[in-house]
């Protein structure tokens, strides 16, 4: 039995709303699964069902007590992965791409023999080295100017 995939019908534009409402709720707001359900025109089932499905991982979901009863379901945060999944902020795999593109384009227009040549070069060498080692010199240098501001 295969296990059907939820991220891109629902898990993902589910946290695309959440980020996009805390956005504008600034700042230290929090918002119910009641509103981002309302937001997206979805029922409150399969919203809580994204929401508890993104766990820990991309959001911080709590329940409050109203009166001893059960009270709604609040998101309170989103995590830096969250940010990431939904393209907000950078991954390092999609830095790379970018950086890759930007000198298969300046290659292209470039004119002067020399200078593309060298481009070509760098490319060359860029795309030579694992995967692996330039996410983790991204990593690093993300990690480093992200902790410094």
């Amino acid at each position: 039995m295969s296990v059907p995939s939820t991220w891109f019908e629902r898990d993902l534009p589910i946290l695309e709303a959440i980020i996009e409402l805390l956005n504008e709720k600034r700042p230290h707001s929090l918002l119910s699964i009641n509103e981002v359900a309302e937001h997206l025109s979805r029922s409150k089932e399969e919203v809580y069902a994204a929401a508890h499905a993104l766990g820990e991982e991309y959001i911080t979901l709590r329940e409050f007590l109203t009166g001893g009863d059960p009270g709604p379901y609040l998101v309170t945060a989103v995590t830096s992965a969250a940010r990431r999944a939904s393209g907000q902020w950078p991954s390092e795999e999609l830095v790379i791409e970018s950086l890759i593109r930007g000198v298969q384009i300046a290659i292209e227009s470039e004119t002067d023999p020399e200078k593309r040549s060298k481009l070509k070069q760098f490319l060359d060498s860029a795309v030579g080295v694992s995967r692996e080692v330039l996410v983790g010199i991204l990593t690093t240098t993300l990690t480093q100017k992200i902790g410094g501001i």
